[in-house]
């Protein structure tokens, strides 16, 4: 299985994205197969594994996010990937 859209991915023009304003920046939109989007959203940890993080202050007085982390730990459980066939 594929999780990467290979096409997509190769049909990016690095030029459109280093001329790209006000900063560079790509729309990677379709960069995931429809198989490897569903396998990695059905894969994906369960909610209690993340520390929920709000008000959390930032530099610059940039407003906060409010978010889960999951920081990875070697002894972590993770879904196997499936190899390609």
């Amino acid at each position: 299985m594929e999780y990467m859209n290979r096409e997509r991915l190769a049909a990016l023009s690095p030029k459109a994205f280093q001329t790209q304003r006000p900063y560079p920046w790509v729309n990677i939109e379709g960069s995931l197969t429809t198989e490897g989007y569903e396998r990695l959203r059905q894969t994906l940890p369960d909610v209690s594994r993340f520390q929920r993080q709000v008000n959390v202050k930032r530099a610059y007085g940039q407003t906060p996010h409010d978010r889960y982390l999951l920081h990875y730990q070697p002894s972590m459980e993770l879904a196997q990937p499936h190899s390609a066939a």
